[in-house]
């Protein structure tokens, strides 16, 4: 009896001793619960991640998912070739939010980690976040980058010049990718990281193109030019050019009437240049087209600013359509450029100035322009009435402020001759006559007397037989 006393009597003590060690052991496991590192027994896409810390994790993630990435090709068959789509470029991972996510199962609390850890170590904690695509806008990017979307069967609508022709072949639908099919098998693919496989292309009814007829045009159309002079070649004649084209409307309707296959021709229009090499030849310079003279008197300063002008200007040579400007020709006039100080005109006064007289060359020039019937594109009076030219008929310019320009609107070269001796300054104007036209000048005084001058100038244009082709005014000016 005493003996059965005892053993009772030890039980509690043993159950009290397990208790004691079970206590000291889950304190040891809420010691070993760090919440600074992964749980044991933690897998993440085949990764044993146990023990580490969230860069260690993180590290290994992205590693491995950059791996997944680089084999991610998905093959993609269309009518015997076979494309390659870079998906891994698309896909995106993030190794750091994932890692933390991981390392966040570890922060229970002192008491409650040892029995996280407990189950990690028991019964352990597997998951899987591949890498994915999340922007449809990157897979096409990649799709297209593959060459895929070129893989169309469908024959579009060609054209070549064929003799005086221009032929069109109408082009025939066939099929092309079906690009939203073709999405959703590669996230397929992606999804089972089935790789090996090659994707027989969805496909689409292929579109057979509009024909751009005005790009055509513009590819086959050249514009008639005529035989003009070679600035950069020493004024060399070249030689005109043929012009071609066609009609674009009657050709869009037969295009929209054509069917699939179809060969459609459309006449080409020749235009021959109007005026050839060897007729430039012929007739270049031959017919003095207008002239003007005025007598030039003043300082030697005056007389050396005009002669430096007419040396900036003469043999001048303005092509068909071509601006002469005064300004860009003879440039600023300073002591750099070599020009003298003179008497000038400057807010209705005589002034002092560099380069004062060579108004008197513009003004010769706009009256010889005037006579050779030119196109005046900028002219100005001075404040003061010269006295080298009539009222009116002046053409004043101040470098940065006012220009005389010009405009050569014949069908041939014009040549600026200018000649200043004996007194006279002449300004000739050198061309090609296309008609017998001859030109006459009016001026008409507009203000009373008492009053500051304005003076109307006209140029009247009249044909071989003296019948007037044209009146139009050509200044009004306003004198102080």
């Amino acid at each position: 009896m005493k003996e059965r006393g005892k053993r009772k009597r030890y039980i509690p003590l043993i159950f009290g001793e397990i208790a004691a060690l079970l206590f000291i052991a889950y304190v040891i496991l809420c010691f070993e619960a760090d919440s600074e590192h992964i749980l044991p027994g933690t897998v993440v896409n085949g990764k044993d991640l146990s023990g580490m810390t969230w860069e260690e994790a993180s590290a290994k993630l992205s590693k491995d998912a950059d791996v997944r990435k680089r084999e991610a090709v998905i093959r993609i068959a269309f009518d015997g070739e076979i494309y390659t789509v870079a998906v891994g470029n698309a896909m995106e991972f993030d190794g750091d939010t994932l890692a933390r996510e991981i390392l966040e199962r570890s922060k229970n609390g002192f008491w409650r980690g040892g029995i996280t850890y407990l189950s990690a170590l028991l019964r352990g904690y597997e998951m899987e976040v591949l890498p994915e695509i999340k922007s449809m806008d990157a897979l096409y990017k990649e799709m297209e980058a593959s060459g895929l979307s070129e893989a169309d069967n469908t024959i579009q609508t060609s054209y070549q010049k064929d003799g005086d022709r221009l032929v069109f072949q109408m082009g025939t639908a066939g099929e092309s990718v079906d690009a939203g099919k073709l999405a959703e098998e590669i996230l397929e693919t992606v999804r089972t990281e089935n790789y090996h496989r090659i994707i027989e292309c969805p496909r689409t009814s292929g579109v057979v193109r509009p024909v751009d007829l005005e790009q055509v045009y513009q590819e086959i159309h050249v514009d008639m030019a005529n035989a003009t002079l070679d600035p950069s070649d020493n004024y060399e004649i070249v030689e005109g050019i043929r012009g071609i084209s066609f009609d674009r409307e009657k050709t869009q309707r037969i295009l929209d009437a054509a069917g699939e296959g179809d060969t459609v021709s459309i006449d080409l229009i020749y235009t021959e240049p109007e005026i050839s090499a060897e007729d430039l030849a012929e007739n270049l310079f031959m017919d003095l087209l207008g002239s003007y003279s005025t007598k030039v008197t003043g300082s030697y300063n005056r007389l050396f600013n005009i002669q430096l002008a007419v040396e900036k200007c003469e043999d001048t040579i303005l092509l068909a359509g071509e601006e002469f400007s005064f300004n860009d020709t003879v440039g600023d006039q300073n002591e750099e450029t070599g020009f003298l100080i003179s008497s000038g005109v400057e807010n209705g006064k005589v002034v002092p100035a560099y380069g004062g007289g060579i108004c008197q060359l513009s003004s010769t020039m706009f009256l010889a322009a005037l006579y050779a019937d030119l196109e005046i594109v900028e002219r100005w009076n001075h404040d003061l009435v010269a006295r080298y030219v009539p009222a009116g008929l002046d053409a004043a310019v101040a470098w940065g402020e006012l220009d005389f320009r010009i405009a050569n609107n014949t069908d041939y070269p014009i040549e600026m001759e200018i000649i200043n001796a004996n007194g006279y300054l002449t300004v000739n104007l050198w061309g090609t006559k296309t008609s017998d036209k001859t030109v006459e000048l009016e001026r008409e005084t507009v203000s009373s007397a008492g009053e500051p001058l304005e003076v109307l100038a006209y140029r009247i244009v009249y044909d071989s037989e003296g019948n007037q082709i044209r009146r139009e005014q050509i200044t009004h000016s306003k004198y102080v």
